[in-house]
């Protein structure tokens, strides 16, 4: 999964800078439970975020789409980096 996700990574920055060099940007985000067991409960709050991004062309709309996951939830804030 490591080496995957290391020869994988110039693809998912192309699409990032893509995406946030767009004209238009839609962002969506869905919670889910997460396990951990450093929590009392077992489970943590996550979030897959959706980016599209739209470069509108003279002949037509050109769509760069990316999923991501953020293993942390609102209460806690951003993780440097991510």
């Amino acid at each position: 999964m490591a080496w995957a996700t290391e020869a994988l990574r110039p693809v998912w920055r192309a699409a990032m800078s893509k995406v946030l060099g767009a004209t238009v940007m839609h962002l969506d985000a869905t919670s889910l439970p997460v396990l951990d067991s450093k929590n009392a409960k077992g489970i943590r709050l996550g979030a897959i975020w959706g980016y599209v991004g739209a470069d509108v062309k003279d002949c037509g709309t050109q769509h760069t789409a990316l999923c991501l996951y953020n293993s942390t939830g609102k209460r806690e804030g951003q993780r440097e980096g991510r």
